[in-house]
């Protein structure tokens, strides 16, 4: 096969021999395009599962989160009904006139001691939870036998150490009343995922 160029110098043709292309070069064009197919389906492959488990593991923790203040938010309400009992309640909560109400206090930590599920249904919730409570120093409230209500086995001085390495705090203030003074006080609520 020839080719006729055109110098630019002298203005004058010349006829060169073009090889023909060879059939073996194009072998290493469908070798190429094989390799990086099965490249490419290896990285998609792989930033589907980094993905998926890293939102997971996200998705988890978002709503621990959200279960955490969903209960912290129960709490600081009277419950329903507002004198509700382990027999007729709808809500939990343990204020009344936007005060710690002990006697609901007390029936809360009996309902988790008989029934922690339940209680766990009725906040509306999956994660296991514990809550207690702290004066304006920091100081451990002993307003109940244990001073702490929730899953059995931990305890405020426990917790930290003994759950596993995701967990949720959430601290909230409310008033509590005793021998005529208000004082505020740290309602303290700790979810997490076993």
């Amino acid at each position: 096969m020839y080719k006729l160029l055109k110098s630019q110098k002298y203005e004058r043709f010349e006829l060169l021999k073009v090889k023909p292309i060879s059939k073996k070069a194009q072998v290493w064009y469908f070798d190429l395009t094989i390799a990086l197919s099965i490249f490419l389906v290896t990285f998609v492959f792989a930033i589907n599962f980094i993905n998926s488990s890293y939102f997971n593991d996200a998705q988890s923790s978002n709503r621990v989160i959200d279960e955490a203040q969903k209960l912290s938010n129960n709490l600081l309400h009277t419950g329903i009904p507002e004198d509700w009992s382990n027999e007729n309640v709808v809500s939990l909560g343990i204020t009344t006139n936007n005060r710690l109400d002990l006697n609901k206090l007390e029936r809360l930590k009996n309902l988790t001691e008989d029934d922690y599920a339940f209680a766990q249904i009725l906040f509306g919730i999956n994660s296991d939870f514990l809550v207690y409570f702290e004066n304006k120093e920091g100081l451990l409230l002993n307003l109940t036998e244990d001073s702490y209500v929730g899953k059995a086995g931990y305890t405020p001085q426990t917790a930290i150490d003994d759950l596993p390495a995701e967990f949720v705090q959430v601290s909230r203030y409310m008033v509590y009343e005793s021998n005529s003074t208000a004082q505020i006080i740290s309602l303290n609520v700790v979810c997490w995922d076993d």
